[in-house]
C-alpha cells in the first residue's frame, strides 16, 4: 500500500476522499493487526529457538565449547552468538519495525479525517470562491495596475538608452 498518497487529502475532490476514508482506514487498521499478528509469532519463535538452544547446551556443553557445568552467563553467551537466533531476532526487529510504521500510518489517518473536516469547512466558507470586489473597485485596481506597469516599462527604457 501506498500510504504516503493516502494520507494527504485533495481539496479539490473533498467528496471523494470522505467516501474513500473509512474504507483506507480500515484496510490500513487490517495491515496493522496482520503486522502485529506476524510480530508477536515471530517473538514466540525466538523465544522458542532459545529454550530449545538453551535445553542442547545444557544436555552437551562440550558441543558448544563450554568444558564442565555451564554457567547461565555462558549459556546466555551462547545462545546471543547463535546464528539461528540472530536471524530470527532480526526477523522480530524488522516486523516490529512495520507493525510501528503501520500504527503510526492508522494515526494519521485520524489527523487525516480533522484535516478533511476543516477542508470542508472551508470550503463551505467559500474560502476557495473568487474574492468579491465591487466592480468600480476592479476597475480602478486594473487601472491602477496599468499605469503602474507604463510607468515601470518607461523607466526601464530609460535606463536602457543611458
Amino acid at each position: 500500500m501506498t500510504y504516503e498518497k493516502d494520507l494527504f487529502p485533495d481539496k479539490y475532490a473533498l467528496d471523494e476522499e470522505w467516501e474513500k476514508q473509512a474504507k483506507l482506514y480500515y484496510d490500513y487498521s487490517k495491515s496493522q493487526a496482520d503486522a502485529e499478528y506476524t510480530r508477536d509469532k515471530l517473538k514466540d519463535l525466538v523465544e522458542t529457538e532459545k529454550a530449545i538452544l538453551e535445553k542442547k547446551i545444557r544436555n552437551n556443553p562440550e558441543e558448544f565449547g563450554i568444558i564442565g557445568k555451564p554457567t547461565e552467563s555462558a549459556i546466555k553467551a551462547e545462545i546471543v552468538i547463535n546464528d539461528k537466533i540472530i536471524e530470527a531476532n532480526n526477523k522480530y526487529f524488522e516486523a516490529s519495525k512495520e507493525a510501528k510504521v503501520l500504527l503510526a500510518v492508522v494515526k494519521s489517518f485520524d489527523h487525516k479525517k480533522k484535516a478533511l473536516e476543516k477542508l470542508c469547512e472551508l470550503f463551505l466558507n467559500n474560502y476557495y470562491s473568487r474574492p468579491n470586489i465591487p466592480k468600480s473597485l476592479e476597475k480602478q485596481s486594473l487601472e491602477n495596475v496599468k499605469t503602474e506597469q507604463n510607468e515601470n516599462l518607461k523607466i526601464s527604457m530609460r535606463r536602457r538608452k543611458k
